[in-house]
């Protein structure tokens, strides 16, 4: 009998261990998953933050072209000496009705918002509406679009860097099919336990954002730009 209890407390000690093996490789095993939805999280996150980040750089590359085009057309008007026509047409005088219509329309919306919005909607309408100054607006956008190009590369940069995501194989498309700025990017994926198991080419969990959209191009013409940090 005695022999019986003893081998019966044994297979039970047995039964004991194998399950709380079990319970711990479960454990492992969720802790696991739950880390990759983090990272895939992170880097979602990475990803908009640096379209967002480049799609400031675009505004403000929006904002130079419209004050030169409304110097531009203030030195046109004032050789033909009609000040009376720049003062009725100066893009700048637009832009500020615009933020005024935007802050009083009851919408929630932010500084930003309110500043993208304006710029937008007010270089859409000149370029819709021909006259005989809009070639050269096209010309300040055009080049001013350029000239953000680097400063767009320095601001993903600088958000990818400073959240810790992985900046080599980066891609920045500027402008998307959606007229957005598109950040490409990943965070690396580091395993709870075995971690020396996972091979380098498989640690990269991908993602990208989206930043502001600038309708404006839809009369504008294509303009593209992709870069890949090395």
């Amino acid at each position: 009998m005695k022999r019986y209890i003893a081998n019966e407390k044994g297979n039970t000690m047995i039964f004991m261990l194998g399950s709380m093996t079990m319970l711990v490789l479960m454990f492992v095993i969720i802790g696991s998953f739950a880390n990759v939805f983090i990272i895939k999280e992170k880097a979602s996150n990475n990803a908009e933050q640096a379209s967002l980040a480049a799609s400031g750089e675009i505004l403000a590359g929006l904002n130079t072209a419209i004050e030169l085009y409304d110097r531009h057309q203030y030195n046109y008007y004032i050789s033909i000496k009609r000040l009376d026509l720049y003062e009725q047409n100066s893009i700048l005088k637009k832009l500020g009705e615009e933020k005024a219509s935007l802050r009083s329309s009851g919408r929630n919306l932010s500084t930003i918002e309110i500043n993208h919005n304006a710029i937008n909607n007010v270089i859409k309408a000149e370029l819709e509406s021909p006259g005989i100054l809009t070639g050269a607006l096209q010309g300040f956008v055009s080049s001013e679009l350029d000239n953000a190009v680097s400063r767009v590369h320095d601001a993903v940069a600088k958000n990818i860097n400073d959240n810790n995501g992985v900046l080599s194989g980066t891609t920045i498309v500027f402008f998307n099919k959606n007229k957005r700025v598109e950040v490409k990017t990943a965070t690396k994926y580091k395993a709870i336990k075995y971690d020396s198991l996972f091979p380098e080419d498989k640690r990269l969990i991908k993602q990208k954002g989206e930043g502001l959209k600038f309708e404006f191009l839809s009369g504008f013409g294509s303009y593209k730009s992709e870069y890949t940090f090395p």
